[in-house]
């Protein structure tokens, strides 16, 4: 099949978990199909054309430069004076249409794939100009993030803000999800939201990892790690939780412990890890080479939605990994992959247990591992997506 993939950024480098999904995603397809990936190129995450020719040697990429940076005084200008997500109208740009339009005329694509929320916008520009399926490719569901971070939001003003915003986002949100043909959802819990908010064909594709024939992690003792872009506000949140209300427990056990955290975003001199025993790692170029290295992987979100793509690349690395209920959202927990915990003393417990008990983590990392292997296998994955969208396409 010829297919037109639309995004609202360049998935690269991969330093993050959406560009993780879409990049994997992309280079999947490309196997069996031809891709051509439409994207915003944005001030934010800006490639440049010779990134392009070297990291995209499978898809043929079209940009669109905009910059969707967060405007103070245009989000309160949309939140009184107008009714529409001010998250989706930063993406909304007649430049990179009339390049869409020129895209959809000139070629003939079996399908089109609006890979995120971000990308919506573009929906109406290729309902009016193509006669091609189109399925939402989602990667969580965004207005329950934002409503996490609402929650979680202590500042007055902006709880309200956010609010109002939220509403407005899942409305949008509910609407696309009922005009698209076919939905991909990428966990379980996702999958239910849509199934209660639209009538619309829904396939569960988990994003996969390649089989390893055996873990990777050399398992430091006394070490653990977080990994995640600092540029997310539930990622901030989460390592200051476990720095204000965990990591005194455990050091009151293990005084010697290390807590060493790394991520896009995140700057050197960063004064909130200016702590005893915590290691400010900033952006690391290999974060597969970061992880091997430094002991368990804790995961101690309180927001967001859809699935995380650095808690199961360290389980496919057989790293073993304590997560809050909402980090390790779209896990199956029955043989318990990974260790949950949802308050400081439980979560300091986990921790502590596995640094006590190297056999125990390490069976942890194995039996991570085999979820991986059983759940996120790239290429049976691939497989079953295939068979999906090709059924879209004749409908």
């Amino acid at each position: 099949m010829k297919i037109l993939v639309v995004g609202n950024r360049i998935p690269w480098p991969l330093h993050d978990g959406g560009a993780m999904a879409t990049y994997n995603l992309l280079k999947g397809l490309s196997n069996t199909h031809e891709l051509t990936y439409f994207s915003f190129n944005t001030k934010k995450h800006f490639n440049d054309a010779r990134s392009h020719n070297e990291n995209f040697t499978f898809c043929e990429v079209v940009t669109a430069e905009i910059d969707a940076t967060p405007n103070t005084k245009q989000a309160i200008i949309n939140t009184v004076f107008r009714k529409n997500s001010y998250f989706l109208s930063r993406y909304k740009n007649e430049a990179a249409e009339t390049k869409l339009i020129e895209i959809l005329v000139n070629g003939s694509y079996d399908l089109a794939i609006i890979e995120g929320l971000y990308s919506s916008n573009f929906l109406k520009i290729i309902r009016e100009n193509s006669n091609v399926p189109v399925v939402y490719r989602a990667h969580n569901v965004e207005s329950e993030i934002w409503a996490r971070n609402t929650a979680n939001t202590r500042n007055t003003l902006k709880k309200s803000f956010l609010k109002i915003q939220t509403n407005r986002l899942q409305s949008e949100e509910i609407t696309l999800i009922n005009e698209v043909d076919a939905i991909v959802s990428i966990s379980p819990a996702d999958s239910h939201y849509f199934k209660q908010n639209s009538k619309t064909e829904i396939f569960q594709y988990l994003p996969g990892f390649p089989f390893r024939i055996r873990e990777k992690s050399k398992l430091q003792p006394m070490r653990m790690f977080h990994i995640g872009s600092m540029e997310w506000d539930a990622n901030n949140e989460a390592v200051e939780w476990f720095l204000r209300k965990v990591w005194p427990l455990v050091l009151s056990v293990y005084p010697e412990a290390e807590f060493h955290v790394a991520g896009k975003g995140l700057s050197a001199s960063d004064n909130r890890f200016f702590m005893k025993g915590v290691y400010n790692h900033a952006e690391v170029e290999n974060a597969e080479e970061f992880m091997i290295n430094h002991g368990v992987c804790v995961v101690p979100l309180k927001a967001g939605s859809g699935i995380r793509m650095k808690l199961l690349q360290a389980m496919s690395l057989g790293i073993p990994c304590v997560s809050t209920t909402i980090g390790a959202q779209g896990i199956e927990l029955n043989n318990n992959p990974v260790l949950i915990a949802d308050d400081p003393k439980t979560f300091a417990k986990q921790v502590v247990s596995l640094l006590s008990d190297h056999r125990k983590a390490i069976e942890l990392g194995k039996t991570a591992r085999k979820y991986i292997d059983a759940h996120h296998n790239v290429a049976q994955n691939l497989e079953q997506l295939n068979i999906f969208l090709q059924q879209v396409t004749h409908h």
